[in-house]
């Protein structure tokens, strides 16, 4: 190595923001191949390979991570998230909810889990979630768009949901 050693994470990082995606997978791999304990590179791969619609392989990664950090709750929103992409709202709800409880004031949690409700038609769910968020970073109400009308907050909702997506698609 040179000077400065290398960093797989920042790397995978770095790669990911130049949308190279692959590159980024193939650099926490070999990381993970150096060192299988390496949960930081398997918790960037999931998300990468989730980012890159490989559920299946997303959740293999998620499910090593879970069994030695199941109260993480980065893994935790990992798991939520792989969960709502697979289609099993209920869980995702579930562990979302887990989120919440270890971190009340993590916005990300209510919001996806407020997109969740929202999906399955709990209207109510989903504007008591979005009002969570705005309670705890009242910054967030710039991210709403939209005029006044006679749907009121459940148009704010949609509109706030369709705005803020958690998956970037």
């Amino acid at each position: 190595m040179g000077l400065i050693d290398s960093n797989p994470i920042l790397e995978a990082k770095a790669s990911i923001g130049q949308g190279d995606l692959i590159n980024a997978i193939v650099t926490l791999t070999k990381a993970i191949a150096l060192n299988p304990d390496y949960s930081d590179a398997y918790l960037l791969r999931s998300q990468t390979l989730l980012r890159m619609g490989d559920r299946k392989s997303a959740r293999e990664d998620m499910e090593k991570l879970i069994t030695t950090y199941p109260q993480n709750e980065d893994v935790l929103m990992l798991k939520a998230r792989i969960e709502h992409a697979e289609g099993k709202g209920d869980e995702a709800i579930e562990t979302y909810t887990q989120v919440i409880a270890l971190n009340p004031f993590s916005t990300d949690a209510f919001k996806e889990r407020g997109q969740v409700k929202y999906e399955k038609g709990d209207m109510n769910g989903a504007k008591e979630d979005m009002q969570k968020v705005l309670e705890i970073d009242p910054d967030k109400v710039a991210a709403i768009t939209g005029e006044y009308s006679a749907e009121g907050i459940e148009h704010k909702v949609k509109q706030a949901y369709s705005n803020i997506n958690p998956f970037g698609i």
